[in-house]
């Protein structure tokens, strides 16, 4: 939703086009996404006294959630090649 909102304020003030404003919409909303999740991490740690641990999980289980992200990417387009 606020990925939404910056993007209409940029596409509407001229700064990009509509083509644009759908990549930035997406990246916004991965970032907002990220940002979310590293709160998340941070905020279970703490309250479990294992902030170094909550930091460790999060960088090792990024790469993992965004190649998920490509794997599933693929296999939905091969999916739709065969029907």
């Amino acid at each position: 939703m606020l990925a939404d909102r910056i993007a209409d304020f940029l596409f509407k003030g001229g700064n990009i086009t509509d083509e644009e404003k759908e990549i930035i919409c997406f990246g916004l909303e991965s970032l907002e996404g990220n940002l979310l999740g590293i709160g998340l991490t941070l905020i279970v740690g703490i309250c479990f006294r294992q902030v170094r641990e909550a930091i460790l999980l999060w960088w090792l289980l990024f790469p993992l959630r965004k190649m998920q992200v490509d794997i599933m990417r693929k296999l939905k387009q091969s999916v739709c090649l065969y029907h």
